[in-house]
């Protein structure tokens, strides 16, 4: 580049050809002199940087949510702080798909239990293991005395876990469970259903901010209790509108709840759904997830997706006995076993003014694969008009070559993203986990007739074009493990220094997994009950 005369060029033409440098050539212009050095300083630049990430980056919470709904300038972050936001998500994007060295680090547990009911990770540091035996132990991931800031720095790789708080439960049946932080994102909240009698559902919350402080072994507070007549699962919790989903005997069933503890039984709000149908059809259509977005319920079952409205704007949470028929229904060709869902964003069209929910979903068919989904639900403004929904196929993980063949991708997927014969039976799926924000995932795959255990990562690498169709999504090792036997017998083990925590994970069964979207931190939690991590290089 002729630099005396990118020099003559007016500033605001010289920002114009900046904005399109990859951001380590950025970086490096800052080298040459000092008027292109200051250039780069230019918040312009910055905000240009950001746009395009938000597209297909995590970026932290605090500021996406300032930047969609509040302030698109961003005037309450100084261009110093959405540098460093910028800089930190690239650094993770190009580290996420290298493999990890070394080994998984293993978590020092507290308790007893043996058997891992969920692993939940929330805001890249709060890490949640709960056990059907009862115990729920709340983990920190930022080391001690980490200002709040260093949550846009998202400098939390090699930092000790420490156990903030727990929760040991008087009965050792709990057998489902739902965590939600609310719209502050400063309080969790859990709630646990047992399904012997007597059946109940306990409500806990959890102050964040109060726990960063101080390690408490309260920090759980028990804010409700629910009797129920039957046993139920639960599938989801809406902290805003103090709402649960609850599913079990063909039927799901929304409750409303107070923040008030009610040591009595009592009676509450309820929406009561019918979620199947009584031919042999639906009696296979079983509910796998359930989640609520805005006044609708989203009914993800083996074969179908359903949209329920399970209250209105004038009567929220008012009680309606059996609704038998959802408003909105999507028929699949495959039959899933399980989904991770991103949250729910909503927007709003400037001039009909209709809300736009969408989201994304990772679904799980033993023998196909992995289907990456985008889901919409428009509603009008005049509740006279019908919503509507679009599930769209933007990306497939095939694990058997018949797929192929089937008519599920037949002038769907490009003839070079056809799944080749050398991946036919490769494997099936122990875990999988979505982020939150929809632009990372990662799996762990069993390969048949082998003990072998690989963890897979996924993003977005760039914005999804839904005009392109749906792309085979790759193949991304970046840890992979050998066990000669599944009931976590260990081959070899050393300990490592005791300030870490850490010593060698036995060679066991990863039956569960989540991540941290901006850190880039793996998760994984084993059939015995241990739980690792592992991280970015």
């Amino acid at each position: 580049m002729d630099t005396m005369g990118f020099l003559n060029l007016p500033p605001e033409v010289q920002l114009l050809v900046l904005r399109f440098l990859d951001l380590p050539d950025l970086l490096q212009v800052r080298l040459i002199c000092r008027t292109l050095s200051n250039a780069t300083y230019e918040r312009t630049i910055w905000m240009w940087i950001l746009q395009e990430q938000e597209r297909y980056l995590p970026l932290p919470p605090e500021l996406l949510s300032a930047y969609r709904s509040e302030d698109e300038h961003l005037r309450a972050y100084s261009t110093s702080v959405i540098e460093s936001t910028v800089t930190s998500a690239q650094r993770t994007a190009d580290a996420w798909s290298q493999p990890r060295s070394g080994v998984p680090t293993k978590i020092k547990r507290e308790g007893g239990e043996a058997t891992l009911m969920g692993l939940d990770l929330f805001l890249d540091r709060w890490l949640v293991a709960l056990y059907f035996e009862g115990g729920v132990y709340l983990y920190d991931t930022y080391a001690a005395g980490q200002s709040s800031n260093s949550r846009l720095a998202q400098n939390t790789r090699r930092l000790p876990v420490v156990l903030r708080s727990s929760l040991s439960t008087e009965t050792s049946l709990w057998t489902s469970y739902s965590l939600q932080l609310d719209c502050s994102c400063k309080i969790l909240f859990l709630a646990l259903s047992q399904s012997t009698p007597l059946y109940e559902v306990q409500i806990y919350k959890v102050d964040l901010d109060l726990l960063a402080s101080d390690s408490l072994q309260n920090g759980f507070r028990l804010i409700q209790t629910i009797h129920l007549p039957f046993s139920r699962n639960i599938y989801g919790i809406d902290t805003t509108q103090r709402m649960i989903a609850l599913s079990g005997s063909g039927v799901v069933e929304v409750l409303k709840w107070e923040e008030s503890f009610d040591p009595f039984p009592r009676s509450h709000e309820r929406t009561v759904i019918k979620s199947y149908s009584e031919d042999l059809e639906g009696l296979w259509n079983g509910v796998i997830a359930i989640r609520f977005v805005g006044e609708y319920l989203l009914l993800f079952k083996t074969r179908t997706l359903e949209v329920h409205r399970y209250s209105s704007p004038d009567h929220p949470g008012i009680c309606s006995e059996g609704l038998p028929f959802a408003i909105l229904k999507h028929t699949f060709s495959m039959t899933f076993r399980n989904v991770s869902f991103s949250q729910a964003t909503m927007s709003r069209n400037p001039v009909s003014e209709a809300e736009t929910h969408e989201l994304t979903v990772f679904a799980y068919d033993v023998i196909q694969g992995i289907f990456h989904y985008t889901i919409r639900i428009v509603v009008p403004l005049s509740t006279e008009m019908p919503p509507s929904l679009d599930v769209h196929l933007t990306g497939v993980y095939p694990l058997s070559v018949g797929i192929a063949s089937t008519n599920i991708f037949v002038g769907q997927l490009p003839q070079e993203a056809m799944p080749s014969g050398t991946i036919s039976s490769r494997g099936f799926l122990s875990t999988h986990s979505l982020g939150l924000q929809g632009k990372r995932a990662v799996w762990v795959e069993r390969k048949r007739s082998s003990t072998t255990r690989e963890v897979h990562v996924w993003s977005r690498e760039k914005p999804l074009l839904e005009m392109d169709g749906p792309v085979q999504i790759e193949r991304n090792v970046v840890y992979s493990s050998e066990s000669y036997d599944l009931r976590g017998k260990c081959l070899s083990s050393q300990i490592l220094d005791t300030d870490t925590l850490t010593d060698l994970i036995d060679s066991d069964d990863i039956t569960h997994c989540t991540f941290g979207e901006l850190n880039g931190r793996i998760f994984l939690g084993y059939r015995s009950g241990d739980i690792s991590f592992l991280d970015i290089n």
